[in-house]
């Protein structure tokens, strides 16, 4: 069964098959880098986050919106790192790309924007919600990207057009596969367990919550300011304590529900 090549498919297919299939110039414990960083661009990510259970992945890809066509510069899937460690692993991934606007998928796991938070990213993408009720002043912020049926819907109609017209060059196969394989019931898909789903599309979700980002991008020349070197901490020491792997980290205490927002 080929589901790309069906009535049903939703990207268009010739387009797809059009799309240059890039080798990585440099990989990094899974960290494909497909394009050298450039300062003088603007660059943004998306990050969709598993459970870190073998199911659902995690997953990093972050897009030149500087080059025409936008092209996908680096990408990144594991299914087996935990959300937490997830986020000291954006956290450096970003780093490489100018420290450059960073959205996070927050639908089911907050520790990974929380660790972004507690070791001081100040790039990360942020929405706030105004009142609904008038004469209620207080408004919420947001931190991270929510995919629901509105968001999800739209944001896959925007890069569906842009692979069509040839603005968005995908460069990783693993990605092209994903997009060639989504249907149209995938888009209507709302199981919202990943143990009951046989097909996931972790880079694809990855992917256009990056090309949302082509209106918060700005250029950022400088990388983040440490005050100590910090090693570069790949996915695949997630086994290993984290206590253990970065020193320079303090543990912080546990997040309470719904802590990803805050009223202000």
């Amino acid at each position: 069964c080929n589901p790309s090549a069906g009535v049903n498919v939703y990207f268009d297919r010739e387009s797809l098959d059009r799309q240059e299939r890039r080798v990585p110039i440099r990989e990094i414990a899974g960290f494909k880098i497909f394009y050298k960083y450039d300062p003088s661009h603007r660059y943004g990510s998306g990050h969709d986050v598993g459970g870190g259970v073998g199911l659902d992945h995690s997953t990093s890809c972050f897009i030149d919106f500087s080059t025409i066509p936008n092209r996908v510069v680096a990408t990144f899937k594991n299914n087996l790192i935990k959300p937490d460690v997830f986020g000291d692993e954006i956290y450096s991934q970003a780093d490489r790309f100018g420290a450059c606007i960073v959205a996070v998928e927050n639908n089911k796991f907050d520790a990974t924007i929380q660790r972004l938070r507690d070791r001081g990213y100040d790039n990360l993408y942020v929405r706030e919600e105004k009142p609904t009720r008038v004469g209620v002043p207080t408004r919420v912020r947001q931190w991270g990207w929510n995919t629901n049926a509105m968001t999800k819907s739209k944001a896959l109609a925007e890069l569906k057009q842009a692979v069509a017209d040839g603005h968005l060059e995908l460069s990783d196969p693993d990605l092209i596969e994903e997009l060639k394989s989504y249907t149209r019931d995938d888009l209507m898909d709302r199981e919202a367990d990943p143990r009951l789903t046989t097909r996931h599309f972790d880079l694809l979700v990855s992917c256009f919550i990056a090309f949302q980002m082509r209106d918060y991008v700005e250029v950022k020349s400088e990388k983040l300011e440490k005050l100590e070197p910090e090693p570069y901490i790949p996915a695949s020491r997630y086994e290993i304590p984290i206590e253990e792997r970065v020193s320079k980290i303090k543990d912080v205490p546990g997040l309470l529900p719904g802590n990803i927002y805050e009223e202000i």
